[in-house]
């Protein structure tokens, strides 16, 4: 039969596709207005029997450890989900059966170990202020990296307490240099003093010499005169 372009009969197959994203088919999903859906990207390290799982178990088994993890960090969410996963095995040979070995080479005996890059979606609960502390994340145990990708303005990245532990340290440190810059401002009368002291000292002193050298100078000439006046009247008397 000839296809019917107005109803599509007699197609055998079709493809439809939809430029909807994830994050809108997520918001859809929950009910929530789409800045209440951010996107992460994550690098977690992965122990080596978990790098040798099939990739479905080893995504559920890291969503697991993120959800747990993350839920410490960051205002309540509907659903944590591992939108992609991509691993490095960094080395590891995974056989058929038995333990998953390493490869002896040194660039391995050099390496971090296996992990895994993932991109982490969250969708925060209606009716409260999403944010996550992205700081803490990074911390957490074997999240070697962090960043948000799709992340609306109204999701704030740290928490009131970390944001109120970086003012006081912020405010700690204006008042150190405050106060240094105090002490520098209070040395420079001090050094004036001690300056204008010796200068002082230097000028009494000469005040000093000068008036003890004019008292010789006053003290000699009366002595000078009567010596002479003494020769002249011996003199005279002499003729």
């Amino acid at each position: 039969s000839t296809p019917s372009k107005e109803t599509g009969a007699g197609v055998s197959a079709m493809k439809i596709e939809t430029k909807t994203s994830r994050k809108t088919m997520m918001a859809n999903a929950f009910n929530v207005p789409e800045d209440k859906v951010a996107t992460f990207s994550l690098t977690v390290a992965v122990s080596d029997a978990e790098a040798c799982l099939p990739l479905a178990d080893l995504q559920a088994s890291v969503r697991g450890s993120l959800e747990e993890q993350v839920a410490a960090h960051a205002s309540p969410f509907e659903t944590l989900q591992v939108l992609s996963l991509t691993l490095h095995r960094d080395g590891i040979t995974c056989p058929s059966d038995g333990p998953a070995t390493r490869r002896s080479s040194q660039r391995v005996l050099l390496s971090a170990g296996a992990s895994v890059d993932v991109e982490m979606l969250l969708v925060f609960s209606p009716g409260t202020s999403p944010q996550v502390d992205l700081e803490q994340i990074k911390q957490l145990s074997g999240v070697t990296a962090a960043a948000a990708l799709d992340v609306s303005p109204k999701v704030a990245l740290e928490t009131p307490e970390t944001t109120q532990k970086d003012e006081a340290e912020e405010e700690k440190t204006a008042a150190a240099a405050k106060e240094e810059e105090g002490s520098g401002g209070n040395l420079l009368p001090i050094i004036a003093g001690v300056v204008g002291g010796v200068v002082g000292l230097g000028v009494i002193a000469g005040v000093a010499f000068l008036w003890t050298k004019k008292r010789e100078t006053d003290a000699m000439q009366p002595v000078a005169a009567v010596a002479i006046e003494d020769l002249k009247s011996q003199l005279a008397s002499d003729v």
